[in-house]
């Protein structure tokens, strides 16, 4: 993930938090560790994992302007709208509002009940 993508997921989170929405970032890759590799995440899984209020999964994969979904990330996004989770795409902090905006309560709204 470049460093662009990195300034949007930090956004994303930000935007999420102030939202009530928890949310985490989800790395995955491979490290060296101890003089091995080691894989750590799933593979194709987004970015950042999240649980809507009412206990919806939440999973936001992060591009660039120019970035495209690979083939296993799109393969993982449909499996998680297949199970009725919310996955989406985003290029930008704006375009991540305009998606989830439906699923975020007011400003300062405590969890629980309907949104």
């Amino acid at each position: 993930m470049g460093t662009g993508e990195t300034k949007i997921v930090g956004e994303v989170l930000s935007l999420l938090r102030d939202h009530h929405i928890l949310a985490f970032r989800n790395n995955t890759g491979v490290a060296r560790i101890g003089g091995r590799w080691v894989r750590f995440g799933v593979p194709g899984s987004p970015d950042i994992i999240g649980i809507l209020p009412g206990g919806r999964f939440l999973g936001v994969e992060v591009k660039t302007a120019t970035g495209k979904e690979a083939d296993h990330q799109r393969d993982f996004r449909e499996r998680i709208e297949s199970s009725g989770g919310v996955a989406i795409v985003v290029h930008s902090i704006e375009e991540a509002l305009a998606k989830i905006k439906e699923y975020i309560r007011p400003q300062g709204q405590q969890l629980g009940g309907e949104l």
